[in-house]
């Protein structure tokens, strides 16, 4: 079964002479040209026997994250970039997120941990993509019914899904000095193809220079 995958690029500082910016003609260039990347699933499933329990136990494990560590691990590896998970399967976000807390409360961090890391990474040089599957195919019942999830019409989880995604991107545009352009990787839904141009127009909300690249099968296109 093939899935949909968002990846969200941003830019985080000045770069190395083997990462510097490209024209606009070639504005994913970048990931060819630096080294390499690195991607970290940072997934969490909090226990808990109650909602309000596996909230407290996330915000606890989320808070206990190092960044300090963390990023002199990274720094280590020489890598040019790197992809770190906003959440996948799990349900649970490590980013605040006011559309789905408004819904689905405790299922996303008080703390925003993708945006701490990619200001340690500017500092460095360094690019960072944030990373969300468009689909929540495995996840409970109670997230399929936040986001509208209905395999036989995946309309109405489109719209959530996009304002979900909406949300979180003008929250990261605040960051202006950080965020440049953003970068889809996308398949397909099950029993339903995504709507691209809503989606991509989703994503790009909030994001001073409106970039936006599409990736099918390998390949990037503007």
């Amino acid at each position: 079964m093939r899935t949909a995958l968002i990846g969200v690029a941003f830019v985080t500082g000045a770069l190395s002479s083997e990462a510097q910016p490209v024209s606009t003609e070639h504005r994913a260039a970048w990931l060819a040209e630096g080294s390499y990347g690195i991607m970290v699933h940072y997934l969490i499933s909090p226990p808990g026997e109650t909602p309000e329990a596996r909230a407290a136990e996330f915000d606890r494990i989320v808070d206990g994250f190092g960044v300090d560590g963390f990023i002199e691990q990274f720094a280590s590896t020489g890598a040019d970039w790197l992809i770190f998970t906003i959440g996948q399967n799990t349900g649970y976000y490590c980013s605040p997120n006011e559309w789905l807390d408004a819904r689905l409360p405790g299922h996303t961090s008080k703390r925003d941990l993708p945006r701490e890391i990619a200001t340690r990474l500017e500092t460095l040089g360094k690019r960072f993509i944030a990373y969300l599957p468009s689909e929540v195919y495995g996840q409970t019942e109670e997230v399929h019914e936040a986001f509208a999830w209905n395999p036989a019409d995946q309309s109405e989880f489109q719209r959530r899904y996009q304002e979900f995604v909406r949300v979180r991107a003008e929250v990261r545009g605040a960051l202006r000095r950080l965020v440049v352009r953003r970068v889809l990787h996308l398949g397909a839904l099950p029993q339903q193809p995504l709507r691209l141009a809503e989606l991509v127009r989703g994503g790009a909300r909030g994001q001073p220079a409106g970039h936006c690249v599409l990736q099918r099968r390998g390949l990037l296109h503007q």
